[in-house]
């Protein structure tokens, strides 16, 4: 972490991928793409969300390298580029459950 405090491109780079996932639709896309790779028609069934949302969502998503898209003749598959974003989101998330015992909060 130390790194960051000297190399500002580094650290504009980690920012647009926090800001990337911190969308509500966006960590749900990337809980359902930890399972492994998916149609878009089959987020949006998983999702219960428009086509055009999901997929507005998942191009954001991959510009910002955390999604990889593949063809499949007409259709796309979706799939994770980088597992440790899940890490990311579940220490959110853990952290995030903590009760009022705890004795640290961001």
């Amino acid at each position: 972490m130390s790194s960051l405090i000297n190399d500002s491109k580094r650290a504009e780079d980690i920012a647009a991928v926090i800001k990337a996932v911190g969308h509500p639709l966006r960590l749900r896309i990337l809980a359902v793409l930890a399972d492994g790779d998916f149609r878009v028609n089959d987020l949006v069934d998983r999702l219960g969300v428009s086509q055009a949302r999901v997929s507005h969502h998942l191009n954001i998503l991959r510009m910002r390298g955390v999604v990889s898209l593949t063809r499949e003749g007409s259709a796309s598959r979706y799939a994770l580029s980088d597992p440790n974003v899940i890490s990311l989101m579940n220490n959110i998330e853990a952290n995030d459950q903590c009760d009022s015992n705890c004795s640290q909060r961001y």
